[in-house]
């Protein structure tokens, strides 16, 4: 037995669903059967529902077990009877939604502990703003003058150096750096990135290479992901 590392949520009702993607049921479809969960063709089950957005994977369209399907009119002859088909123009665009809609916790990661209390195990410099309904993990440093936006969350000894900005309902995941940025709205930072180092400049000279200061800022604007292990470096200005 397959577990899923995602919680399970009750589910949506295929009319629910119907809703979300605009587009009306068959009409042999049962409006109140109730799907929890998205999966692939391959994988899922009478209680999943997946999706076909192209002509290599017709082979699993055709003996797929899932619920239901949001497929194009190209596709929608050949779902099999057991499941419902559910015609849409962009079937992975209405299948991201719905996916957001079933598994509204896996739009973000969630904290570890998230804690709103700033404790022993953190440290957070008195000049530091924190908004409303800001979570800590244990181990986050908060340099100088760092502003924190109401209800961003910021994830086990992640380090915030001074002046940097961070907006309202943020995610900042684990182990992160983050100096010399001014970050929006929503945007996430998921484990290990490294935001606002010293970028790699350097000018020649006759003696050898003369390092360049790096007196920019990484500004990141409102719903940016940014990827686990990435680095943005500032730049000279």
């Amino acid at each position: 037995m397959t577990v899923s590392p995602i919680p399970q949520p009750a589910g949506l009702a295929l009319a629910e669903l119907a809703q979300e993607a605009g587009v009306p049921l068959p009409a042999s479809a049962d409006p109140d059967m109730v799907l929890q969960s998205g999966a692939s063709l391959e994988a899922a089950q009478s209680w999943h529902i997946a999706y076909i957005d192209h002509a290599r994977y017709t082979d699993a369209l055709r003996i797929t077990k899932a619920g239901a399907c949001l497929v194009t009119e190209r596709f929608a002859e050949i779902v099999p009877s057991g499941t419902v088909p559910i015609t849409v123009r962009e079937p992975r665009l209405v299948f991201a939604r719905i996916l957001a809609r079933l598994h509204p916790e896996a739009l973000r990661a969630a904290p570890l502990i998230g804690s709103t209390n700033i404790t022993e195990r953190c440290f957070v410099h008195p000049s530091a703003q924190v908004g409303a309904g800001v979570l800590f993990d244990p181990g986050v440093v908060v340099g100088e003058r760092v502003f924190i936006g109401a209800g961003t969350t910021i994830g086990a000894h992640s380090v915030l150096g001074p002046d940097v900005v961070i907006g309202w309902d943020c995610s900042i995941g684990p182990s992160i750096t983050i100096a010399h940025c001014n970050m929006g709205d929503r945007s996430i930072v998921h484990a290990g990135a490294r935001i606002g180092q010293d970028g790699f400049g350097f000018a020649m000279s006759a003696s050898g290479p003369v390092k360049v200061p790096q007196i920019g800022r990484v500004t990141i604007g409102n719903d940016v992901e940014v990827g686990a292990n990435s680095t943005v470096d500032r730049g000279s200005g």
